[in-house]
């Protein structure tokens, strides 16, 4: 163990982890400190019967084109991480209703194709157009312009293009899928660089490995410039003397000290457990405080519901399937949310749409000679009494699609926000962390820069203009710059 680190990193999730190896690359003897007795946070894997399951449900964006890519580049590893891609050869599946269709992936469909789903979705001539003039808006905006629509909903921009509602509501969905707020929470600026970033690499992906396999190629570059990685260390305390951040406490009594310490705890965790509030103004205070995981989590008892089937046999063909309904989408949220706020799933599944990864079919070593793996997610009450009812609706539904999921069955696992929550330590049941909605975004996202000294915060709470993991990932990219520019590297 080193005992005088360049740097501490607190958190193995994907911001801790990057941020760790960008500092590896450079040169920087890291320690990274891990509450849980394994890495990665979200994005964790574990395995099971010869399975390797996801914690959570994931798809990627840009992969190897987007934050990941860059990361592993610049530490010399563009390889560490292998991809699956969507290919014509290896199509994704969209079911409209109950019918399904290929999906107008853009990494290989062409704008016929989009548009002839579009038609069987339903569209008119109008609103097809319509459809083509967003998506060429979004790819073709100006950067700097986009921060003009920061603080303007989604819905409000979309609104300017159309108001379809069949339109509005495939968009109310695909909002929901990659940002976990609905279009009057989002920030249509936000959104607009998001969307801009993943059609122009038109890259989504999944890791070879599993999920768990990303925070792991990241932390061999930590190991093999000889930093260390303790799992089962829990931080107390970040250590201020005179303004500056010098070291941490650990929750057993060690102290540990370095020049530059990095919290993937989260902002609100970071300052309101391991800072002394003398040490921060309150202003700064204040403003932390006013920062919102989301109006699904904290506003309703809304959550996720996370299902990995293991299955005897294939069932299902595609590598992923998504679902969405011509009519009644928003109408059928609302249905489903009367659900949760009672606990009491509703009868069917009217209106909602749905996002199926099965990882087996794009890595078939996740599973074993024979078998399949199947994710799927849907919504449920955080703190419900009554799970078992929840998935058995979730898994009712699964069955409409593939009836022989049913019968192939052997066993699954779930998680929830309740149980993701126990693992990540934060204060609140989150989903991707602080929401790209209006008033947390652009020049009002919370920073990586902390008014104490030497003390900086990676993860999704301070990245920006990505989906999910790479908001993290993102993070530890603007970081490096930052403490470039600053001579702290």
């Amino acid at each position: 163990m080193t005992a005088n680190p360049d740097a501490i990193v607190i958190g193995t999730g994907i911001g801790g982890s990057a941020a760790a190896a960008l500092l590896a690359g450079r040169g920087k003897t890291v320690t990274v400190l891990e509450r849980n007795p394994f890495v990665g946070g979200r994005c964790a894997s574990y395995k099971k019967e010869g399975f390797v399951i996801d914690v959570f449900v994931h798809m990627v964006g840009r992969c190897e084109k987007g934050p990941f890519g860059e990361i592993l580049r610049r530490v010399a590893r563009p390889d560490a991480v292998r991809w699956w891609h969507p290919s014509a050869e290896s199509r994704v599946v969209l079911w409209i209703d109950d019918e399904p269709y290929p999906h107008p992936d853009p990494s290989y469909s062409s704008p016929e194709e989009r548009e002839s789903v579009y038609r069987a979705f339903g569209f008119s001539d109008k609103e097809i157009e319509d459809a083509f003039l967003i998506y060429d808006t979004i790819e073709n905006m100006p950067y700097e312009k986009t921060f003009e629509l920061d603080n303007t909903p989604y819905t409000t921009w979309l609104k300017t293009f159309t108001d379809s509602k069949l339109l509005l509501g495939l968009e109310h969905q695909q909002v929901l899928l990659c940002s976990v707020i609905t279009p009057k929470e989002a920030s249509a600026g936000e959104m607009i660089r998001m969307f801009a970033n993943a059609r122009t690499d038109a890259n989504v992906g999944y890791p070879i490995g599993g999920c768990g396999a990303i925070p792991e190629a990241l932390l061999s570059v930590v190991r093999d410039a000889g930093g260390v990685v303790r799992l089962r260390t829990p931080v107390s305390k970040v250590l201020v003397e005179q303004g500056r951040a010098v070291g941490v406490r650990l929750e057993d009594g060690e102290e540990i000290r370095a020049p530059l310490i990095i919290s993937n705890a989260g902002i609100k965790e970071t300052m309101n457990k391991y800072v002394e509030k003398e040490a921060l103004s309150p202003d700064y205070v204040e403003s932390v405080q006013s920062l919102t995981t989301g109006k699904l989590v904290e506003g309703t008892p809304m959550g996720m519901i996370y299902l990995k089937l293991a299955l005897a046999a294939p069932v299902i063909d595609a590598p992923l399937v998504f679902r969405n309904v011509r009519e009644g989408t928003i109408e059928g949220l609302a249905e489903l949310m009367q659900g949760i706020m009672e606990d009491k799933p509703p009868k069917d599944y009217k209106g909602i749409n749905i996002f199926i990864p099965v990882p087996s079919n794009m890595d078939p070593a996740l599973a074993p000679a024979g078998k399949q793996l199947v994710n799927f997610y849907g919504l449920a009450p955080v703190h419900s009494k009554n799970l078992d009812a929840w998935v058995d609706f979730h898994l009712g539904y699964l069955y409409t699609l593939y009836p022989e999921v049913e019968k192939h069955l052997m066993w699954y696992d779930f998680s929830t926000l309740d149980r993701i929550n126990k693992c990540s330590g934060r204060f609140h049941p989150d989903i991707i962390g602080i929401t790209q909605s209006v008033g947390q975004t652009g020049t009002d996202r919370p920073s990586p820069v902390t008014p104490i000294e030497n003390l900086y915060l990676v993860g999704a709470d301070v990245g920006q203009d990505n989906i999910g993991t790479e908001l993290a990932a993102e993070s530890a990219l603007r970081l490096e710059a930052i403490l470039d520019e600053r001579g702290a590297i």
